[in-house]
This record gives C-alpha cells, structure tokens and sequence, in this order.
C-alpha cells in the first residue's frame, strides 16, 4: 500500500468517527499539521457541540478517487474556540484500504511483463484484471520505490480477443496503488496491484467484453 498515506494520499473528504455523551457522531473534519508523533484535525462547530472525551478513539477514514482508507486513533488533546474544536490525536499506525470497483475484476491468467526505466523486469501471470487495473503476486523483493515509479505494462491477451492489436497484446503505463504481503494462500509473496494509466477507450471496452465473456 501507500508508504506514508497523511503524505501521499490526497483525500477529497475526511471523516471523523467518535463518541460523546449523547451517543456516536460522525463529523467532516479538515486536516492540518502532522509529525512523527502527532496530527491535528479541525472541525467547524455550533454553541451545542459536545465533546468526545480526551484519551478515547475515534476512526478516520480518508476518501480518495482509488478507494477509502480507514484508520484508528486516540485523542491526545481536544481544543474548542468559538465556532471550531482541534483535535490533536495519535498517528495512525495501521490502515485499511477498501478499492473503488468502477469495472468488472476476473481472476485471469494472462501472460505478463512489468518493466521500469531502471531495468527492474517482472515477468509473471495475471492473478486478476479488470478494464482499469491488474494484479500480480510476486515472489522475492519489491523495492518502496517502485511504488512511486510509473511502470511499462504488456498484457498478452488470447488471439483475437482485444481487437486487432500487434501480438494480441495490450500495452500501457501504469502505476502502482497497493501492495499486500502474506494474503490467505500466497505467504511470502506480495500481491501488487496496478491501476492503467490513460488506456485507449476503444482497448477498455475490448478488455471489458473480454473479461465479462471469459469462463476459466
């Protein structure tokens, strides 16, 4: 997953999730600075706001166009000015990522190639694909800063399938979204997932029909 998501990750909302005396509330909060050790989130309020108790938790859950991230924390501090509170909690150590599905994902196996600008080569088998992304597992080490790197994707695809494409094999750049290791069934190896960048929309659509008609 994202090495740091308070730096890398560019939410287009934040919640806060919390309890106080009048039961749970879920409230838009804006974030502000973060260190090693602490960050701060603050929140417009009203004469009637009540506060959560310092020390307790509260869920945080970032929204962003690849997916949600949530997180728990414990507050630290709680400041309330006149018509705003300052939340100052714990860094979140641990944080869950649900994807957003925009297109079908089939488990595939399809030949594949990986390449970076440095020469770093994957050369492995799609475990699953959609018309927006694919994923691998990988064996072996899997340097952080492939993480940030846009990679070379080559997808061979079943004669005839995608169009007319050279060597039936869909092409594109494509970054890098997620990386989890020791899933059920693959311990010591890192699933990777890979979202396409700029696809052709004619080849989107091909892989879209491809997809919805393929029975492995």
């Amino acid at each position: 997953m994202y090495v740091n998501v308070l730096r890398e990750v560019s939410p287009s909302r934040i919640e806060m999730t919390y309890t106080d005396a009048a039961g749970k509330k879920t409230q838009e909060v804006t974030m502000g600075y973060y260190d090693e050790k602490c960050c701060y989130f603050s929140l417009i309020i009203n004469l009637n706001f009540l506060l959560p108790k310092v020390h307790s938790t509260a869920e945080i859950v970032f929204y962003s166009p690849n997916g949600v991230f949530k997180s728990t924390v414990k507050f630290i501090s709680i400041e309330k000015t006149p018509g705003r509170v300052l939340f100052e909690v714990t860094v979140p150590q641990k944080w869950e990522f649900i994807q957003r599905r925009k297109y079908l994902r089939k488990v595939i196996p399809l030949p594949i190639k990986i390449k970076y600008d440095d020469g770093f080569e994957i050369s492995t088998t799609v475990n699953d694909i959609s018309a927006g992304g694919v994923g691998i597992f990988l064996k072996g080490n899997f340097s952080g800063i492939y993480q940030r790197l846009v990679a070379d994707i080559s997808i061979e695809f079943p004669e005839g399938s995608i169009l007319h494409l050279p060597d039936h094999t869909v092409k594109t750049k494509a970054n890098c979204i997620r990386v989890e290791e020791n899933l059920p069934g693959h311990f010591g190896e890192k699933f990777i997932a890979y979202e396409f960048i700029d696809l052709d929309s004619e080849i989107v659509t091909g892989i879209r029909r491809f997809i919805s008609m393929y029975e492995g």
